[in-house]
Formats: structure tokens, C-alpha cells, sequence
């Protein structure tokens, strides 16, 4: 089975980011759906934390998108997928959702919290007060028949809310359902998979935040809410648990070609972030804890104990699902499964800080790129399989590179180009010894201290001033050409020589094309062949 690499990447191009934006975005519609089972259903016993899970909606929906813009190489080009849209793109599709959804949010938001809105208005004379009112759109009247229209309009928006709640996050388990090529991902039960996983999530951090902010706060906890919460969190991760590992009992029972390498991938590889982590951990453990606090009458302080526990190793396991799922199934090799992304953590930190800071006042709520060395060139990769394979370069090191294409007659540039000579910015016709180069490289934007250094000549400089030597231009090209560098990186771009499992090299991007001038010159066509009856 070490000969299988599937699905074939060499290098894992996603990051944690792309695990955090569908669990976000789980946790934006699970604590919508808890806050709909008051508004719509009248379960009264969770009436506490129903406005609290509203705003907790809210705050995790405005960070939903943040995962995919920090990934992004260019997210200024972000808004381009809706103002220039395909129609048949999912991703495009998910914007749109997720921006009607956004709407419906922020109007419910806005009758729920309306007389907390005027009350503040009324009561405070500076820039909170003026902040409220432009809220309010200048309206601050108030009585019996306002607020039986705020109750209707939010009931009207909690049940309209509920199935595009489940039509965001099932959208995201489509987006991975839809990919054929890689059969973990490709099942009908992915997007139901998703929605249940995101309730489950959405249930566990309202038990969390309601808990640590109650405790932190010396407020009285509510035993009828949370016992309520308890069970329908033990129940909803029992169903979501089997989904899981039905999904995964049936690939083993059909016994496919897929499933010799997707066995691998999760007794050897995965094994202790999926087998041991997410299912012997993460599940077993929180059903086993809210199973004894819903079955048996425990003291009110054991069972709280028993919730929060139980709740953020829920959290947890979502996490381990998303990653095992995202990540772990892109590649046998490549994926670090001990890795800590400290951008991902510091996320769901700022998202959980900011949904707690909505409950600062009981009456509103209750009522890197590192641096990188320049190492020498390593040399052209052996033919044939060696007979110890050497392992493939860790996503963070340098990618093996043949020796950049530089001209002898001209580098080192700091031979003539000094740090105490001041460049000339504008662009211009160049004299001797550059009058020879002609830019035609988006040459009505760009210039020569675009890439090279304005004081260190011998190196290249990335958009965000870290300087690169020439072996590592790829990383300057792959600032604007994004697609085209994750396919080089894939070997799909681009040449690159030696084998799955041993050492290879990559051509950088000078090899093939001038840097100055990167387009092909036609080729001149061939005289076509002689036709039968023309020879003679």
C-alpha cells in the first residue's frame, strides 16, 4: 500500500483555514436553529439563551468568510465571484447564500433587540446613543402594538430562517459531496452529515459560552435551559455520530478499490486523529457524559459540570471531523496531523471573544508567512527507485529546485547596483547595459522594483516587502498567477523530474518562460504534408 498515493498530490495545498470555514459556519446555523426552537416551536424551557444564541449567530456569521479571505492569495479579488459570477459555480453559489442569509440575520437581530436599541437611545447622549438611534433609523416609539409587530416579524424570520440555515451548511457538505474524484468526500450523505454536525456544534458552544459567561459573571444558571440543552445535544450528536460512521461502515462493506487506500489512510495515518481522536475520544466520552446527566437526576453543580465538559469536547470533535475530512483525506503523506496553526486558533478565539462580548450585559442578551533562507541548489534527482525513498519536502520547506537561469554576464547585480544609489521609480525606455530588455509583462502596472529589491539587487521581494533569492521567485510569481502556482506545486504545471516517492526537482517559472517577457512566441507552422496525388 505504500506505493498508492491517492488522491495524487504531492503537497497538500489547503491550510486549517479551510477547516474553520465550514465549522464556523456550523456553528453560525446550529445556534441559529436553537434560537428558531424558541421563536417558532415555543420550546419555552431555553427562553434564556434564545436572544444569546441569535447575536451568537450573528458574530459567527460575520467571521464565516474570514477563513477563505486569509487563504486566499489575492482577497481583494474576493467580491469579484458575485459581481462577475459563474452561475454554474458552487462557490458562487455559496456566496450568494451566505449574503441573503447575512440579510435575514441582521433584520431579525433588529426587531429582537429593538426596544433594547430605544431604551439605550433614550438613555445614553453621546455616541452610543447616536449609534442606537441611526440603528433605529430615527424611529424610537414604542408601545404594545410595536412590540406584538416585532414578535410576529421575528417569528416570521426564525422559521424562514431555518431552512437556509440548513441550506447554508448543507451547501458546504456539497461542495465536498460533489467531488467525484475523491470517494470519502463523494457520498449522498455528506451535506446531511454536515447539517447534523453543525447543530451539534451550534447546541455545544451555546452551552459553553452560556456556562463560562454565567460562571464568570456570578449569574444564577438556568438548570430547566441547560437540561434541556443537554438532551437535545445527546441526542443530535448520537444521530450525527452514526451518520458518521455509517458513511464510512458502508465504503468498507462495498469493499471498492477506493477502500484499500482509504483503509490505509485511516488505521495508519489517520488513526490517532480519526480512530483514537474524534470517535473513541471526542464521541464516545460526551455521549457516555450527557447520557448519565439525562438519564439520571444528578445535583445541579455535578450535572453543570458534567455539560461543560461534555460541550467542548463536542466542539472538539466537530473540529476533528472537519480536519479529518478536509485535510487528512487530500493526502497520505503530506498532511501534518500534529501541526498547530496558531491563525486558526487565534480565529476561533477572536470569534468566541466577540460572541461573548454580547453578553456583557444581562438585560441585552437574557431578557505568517515565516522567512524563509535561501538554501543551495539541490542536485538533479537519480534515476530509478532508490532503495530507501526519501521522504517529500514538508509543505513549509523549499520546494527542490533546479539552479535559477541567471546571466553570468550581469549577476551579481550588486556589482554595479549599491544600497547608497537611489533607484529611479519611474518607469522608461532603459540604457546600457538593460536596453535590451523589453517589458511586456502587464508592463501599464507593473516595473523593475516590483519584483527586484530597491537596495539588495541579489534578491526579489514579495508584495509584502520579504526579500526572496531567485530560487524561490515561484513564490513571487504565485502572488498574482494563484491557480497557476498550485498547479506547479502539483507537478501539473510546469516540468518537474524524479519519483512519487524519492527526490525531485522542479523547473521554476525562468526556466520556461523570459520573467520580462513570459509570452510564447508563435511557432512558425510547417509546410503541410504532400498529398498522394501531388507526388510524382
Amino acid at each position: 500500500m505504500e506505493g498508492f498515493v491517492f488522491p495524487n498530490e504531492a503537497h497538500v495545498v489547503w491550510s486549517v483555514m479551510i477547516v474553520l470555514y465550514p465549522y464556523i459556519t456550523g456553528l453560525v446555523a446550529g445556534a441559529f436553529v436553537i434560537s428558531s426552537l424558541y421563536h417558532v416551536f415555543q420550546v419555552t424551557q431555553i427562553r434564556p439563551i434564545a436572544r444569546f444564541s441569535l447575536a451568537a449567530a450573528f458574530v459567527f456569521l460575520l467571521f464565516a468568510t474570514m477563513p477563505l479571505l486569509i487563504h486566499l492569495g489575492r482577497p481583494d479579488r474576493a467580491l469579484n465571484i458575485m459581481i462577475t459570477s459563474n452561475l454554474t459555480s458552487a462557490m458562487a453559489g455559496f456566496g450568494y447564500i451566505y449574503s441573503s442569509y447575512l440579510a435575514l440575520v441582521v433584520i431579525e437581530i433588529w426587531f429582537a433587540f429593538r426596544e433594547d436599541f430605544i431604551q439605550r437611545a433614550k438613555s445614553s447622549s453621546g455616541l452610543v446613543g447616536s449609534i442606537c438611534r441611526i440603528i433605529l433609523l430615527g424611529d424610537l416609539y414604542s408601545d404594545d402594538r410595536t412590540r406584538e409587530v416585532d414578535h410576529k416579524m421575528v417569528r416570521f424570520l426564525a422559521g424562514l430562517g431555518i431552512p437556509m440555515a440548513c441550506l447554508l451548511h448543507g451547501y458546504v457538505g456539497f461542495l465536498f459531496g460533489s467531488v467525484k474524484a475523491n470517494p470519502w468526500w463523494s457520498t449522498p450523505l455528506m451535506f446531511v452529515i454536515f447539517i447534523f454536525s453543525a447543530i451539534v456544534s451550534g447546541i455545544a458552544v451555546l452551552i459553553f459560552h452560556y456556562m463560562s459567561i454565567a460562571w464568570l459573571n456570578g449569574w444564577k444558571i438556568d438548570q430547566d435551559c441547560v437540561r434541556v440543552l443537554g438532551r437535545l445535544l445527546w441526542g443530535f450528536l448520537i444521530v450525527a455520530v452514526a451518520l458518521e460512521f455509517l458513511e464510512v461502515l458502508s465504503l468498507a462493506y462495498q469493499q471498492t478499490e477506493e477502500w484499500e487506500i482509504l483503509n490505509h489512510l485511516i488505521m495508519k495515518k489517520l488513526f490517532w486523529t480519526y480512530v483514537v481522536g474524534q470517535y473513541l475520544i471526542f464521541s464516545l466520552v460526551p455521549l457516555l457524559l450527557l447520557g448519565v446527566n439525562a438519564l439520571f437526576a444528578l445535583e445541579d453543580r455535578f450535572s453543570n459540570a458534567l455539560l461543560w465538559v461534555a460541550s467542548l469536547m463536542v466542539l472538539v470533535q466537530v473540529l476533528l471531523m472537519r480536519w479529518n475530512v478536509v485535510i487528512g483525506s487530500r493526502g497520505m503523506r503530506e498532511a501534518r496531523m500534529n501541526t498547530v496553526h496558531l491563525t486558526g486558533l487565534a480565529l476561533l478565539v477572536l470569534a468566541g471573544s466577540a460572541t461573548g462580548s454580547f453578553a456583557a450585559e444581562p438585560a441585552a442578551i437574557y431578557g505568517r508567512d515565516p522567512a524563509h533562507s535561501s538554501p543551495a541548489p539541490l542536485p538533479p534527482p537519480e534515476r530509478g527507485l532508490p532503495p530507501n525513498p526519501a521522504p517529500n519536502p514538508k509543505p513549509d520547506e523549499h520546494y527542490p529546485v533546479a539552479p535559477p537561469p541567471l546571466s553570468e554576464e550581469f549577476f551579481p547585480c550588486t556589482g554595479c547596483h549599491n544600497a547608497k544609489q537611489k533607484a529611479n521609480p519611474e518607469r522608461r525606455k532603459l540604457g546600457p547595459p538593460h536596453d535590451a530588455i523589453v517589458l511586456k509583462h502587464d508592463e501599464q502596472n507593473r516595473w523593475c522594483l516590483d519584483c527586484h529589491d530597491e537596495k539588495n539587487r541579489d534578491k526579489l521581494h514579495l508584495a509584502n516587502g520579504t526579500l526572496i533569492g531567485f530560487d524561490e521567485s515561484y513564490r513571487l510569481c504565485g502572488q498574482c498567477h494563484g491557480p497557476t502556482y498550485r498547479d506547479w506545486k502539483l507537478g501539473i504545471h510546469g516540468k518537474r523530474t524524479g519519483m512519487w516517492n524519492g527526490k525531485k526537482e522542479y523547473l521554476l517559472c525562468a526556466h520556461c518562460h523570459y520573467p520580462h517577457s513570459p509570452g510564447f512566441k508563435p511557432l512558425q507552422p510547417e509546410k503541410a504534408p504532400a498529398r498522394p496525388e501531388d507526388v510524382r
